[in-house]
């Protein structure tokens, strides 16, 4: 009888640890479910996540994130590699981390880790500044991917420090040929205005790519089926 009474309060504090952690790793109220080791390495080992200690180039913005030190999290999007690039206040790389996950992906700051959450995937995790995964959670995932975009992780605009961070677009025309935003302006309590984070130039030169490429294919395309509709409608006035 005693042996059982051990066992029962044993399960129950490992109830009870799970349930920290998994609080912990979501501190923003998401709800996640507790899961098993093997799922978390599986979990783990499909983003291969890994430190950065050489800044990344500048370009479209994801997400970020800003903490009450004032360092800025900055999420950079690709097809499946992604890129966190952690900056200091007044704007020096400090380290990263590069991950391999498609679709998007918001970040939160969780006292001095970075928490990580994954839409395609439903999942969180919680990596320390040496680039080590210390939680990882399943997420009850919400009704839409617009509910999930409600959370701060995938703000445009956040407050710290009595400052006003907004993620922003600076290339008008272009920038509808490019993802993701291209600068991060913050506004002081004073309105002092300063661009902490700028990849218009780099976003510019990829937008135009697209668009040449844009009109080499409405060249190829287009071009042989207007002459077609050209010669067509000649042929229909020449029989008439």
């Amino acid at each position: 009888m005693k042996g059982i009474k051990i066992v029962i309060m044993l399960l129950m504090f490992s109830l009870f640890i799970n349930s920290i952690i998994i609080v912990g790793a979501t501190s923003q109220g998401y709800p996640t479910h507790p899961i098993s080791k093997e799922r978390r390495e599986e979990l783990s080992n499909s983003i291969n996540l890994s430190k950065m200690t050489k800044e990344p180039e500048k370009r479209g913005v994801e997400c970020f994130a800003v903490n009450e030190e004032g360092l800025l999290a900055v999420g950079l999007g690709a097809l499946s590699k992604k890129e966190i690039a952690v900056y200091s206040p007044d704007g020096v790389f400090q380290y990263g981390y590069t991950f391999n996950k498609d679709g998007e992906f918001g970040i939160e700051w969780e006292n001095d880790q970075i928490v990580i959450y994954f839409i395609r995937g439903d999942f969180a995790v919680a990596v320390t500044a040496e680039g080590k995964i210390e939680r990882i959670v399943e997420i009850l995932p919400p009704d839409s991917d617009s509910a999930y975009r409600k959370h701060p992780a995938f703000a445009t605009k956040q407050m710290a420090n009595e400052k006003e961070y907004v993620l922003k677009n600076g290339l008008g025309f272009w920038s509808f040929f490019v993802s993701g935003y291209t600068q991060i302006e913050v506004t002081d309590s004073l309105g002092n205005v300063q661009t902490i984070y700028d990849a218009d130039q780099s976003q510019q030169i990829s937008a135009i790519i697209v668009f040449a490429f844009i009109l080499l294919f409405a060249g190829i395309v287009l071009v042989p089926i207007i002459r077609q509709i050209v010669r067509f409608v000649k042929n229909e006035v020449l029989d008439h």
